[in-house]
């Protein structure tokens, strides 16, 4: 662009409001392309969130380009995959898909993960409660051993929406169970089902180690979709989400409870392998 004979004249005023960070960098450079993503990760024309090798200046001493986003198009206009990418370029949002392909990650629950793709390229999923509280979006009402009450939790645009319950392990505030509700509507009417959905934090995991066993090493997620069928689909490879995975009155899963407590199926420990002391019982049917 710079080439062109008119770029100082007509193109660079445009980037006169460009919002920059401390350091005169230019906070978000979208680059589209059309057609597909090359087949190959990391090969050729693909989408991804990165840095350049180098700042890059649009004039000389002014405002630079450094971090970007580059995205398919494909053969319609999408947007599934341009805003997973604006996850990472504006919130840093980690993947909570597993880069080894092993597994699943938290499927279609985050824009984050599978929820920014295939079929929800037009209408992504929402992003999930554990990154909107990193965020600063979220209300969080915090519980503990003695706490007693109904909770409300509202997937529907509100009073109370981006109001989520979290329960901590005492002394560790970096792993914790956090409950949401979703509905099968608005961003999230590509969701395989409607209820509460309960995720269990570990801030020092990473989903791209999968592993349901016990352990201190933090070689497990680090978010992970408490499946109330407790069949670990996502785990295992199985599929990106489904009805049963999300608590409500009226779930078909054998052995499902209605309660997610230290004696339920999914049991209620921390990663450690040792009880919580969590009971969260009586789920409403599925609403909003």
């Amino acid at each position: 662009m710079k080439a062109l004979p008119n770029y100082n004249s007509d193109i660079l005023p445009t980037f006169s409001n460009l919002t920059v960070d401390n350091n005169n960098r230019v906070v978000a450079f979208n680059v589209f392309y059309a057609g597909g993503n090359g087949g190959v990760w990391s090969y050729g024309l693909w989408p991804h969130c990165a840095g350049l090798s180098q700042d890059q200046e649009l004039s000389p001493g002014g405002k630079k380009v450094m971090v970007y986003e580059i995205t398919n198009i494909g053969d319609s206009l999408g947007i599934g995959t341009f805003c997973h990418e604006n996850g990472h370029m504006l919130c840093d949002y980690p993947d909570l898909y597993d880069l080894t392909a092993r597994s699943l990650g938290v499927g279609d629950y985050c824009l984050m993960a599978n929820g920014g793709g295939g079929d929800f390229g037009r209408n992504p999923s929402q992003v999930c409660a554990y990154l909107k509280r990193a965020s600063g979006w979220a209300t969080t009402t915090d519980l503990n051993t003695t706490s007693v009450g109904i909770a409300l939790v509202s997937a529907s645009v509100g009073a109370s929406f981006n109001h989520f319950y979290r329960y901590q392990k005492p002394g560790v505030p970096t792993e914790y169970f956090l409950a949401e509700c979703r509905y099968q509507a608005g961003h999230d009417a590509n969701l395989p089902g409607s209820g509460v959905l309960i995720w269990h934090i570990d801030e020092l995991g990473d989903n791209s180690k999968v592993n349901l066993d016990p352990n201190t090493t933090h070689t497990n997620y680090e978010a992970t979709v408490v499946q109330a069928d407790n069949l670990w689909h996502l785990e295992r490879n199985q599929n990106t989400g489904d009805a049963n995975d999300l608590y409500y009155s009226g779930n078909t899963a054998a052995g499902y409870r209605n309660c997610f407590n230290d004696s339920s199926a999914p049991v209620a420990y921390w990663w450690a392998g040792t009880p919580s002391g969590v009971r969260f019982s009586a789920f409403s049917a599925p609403s909003n």
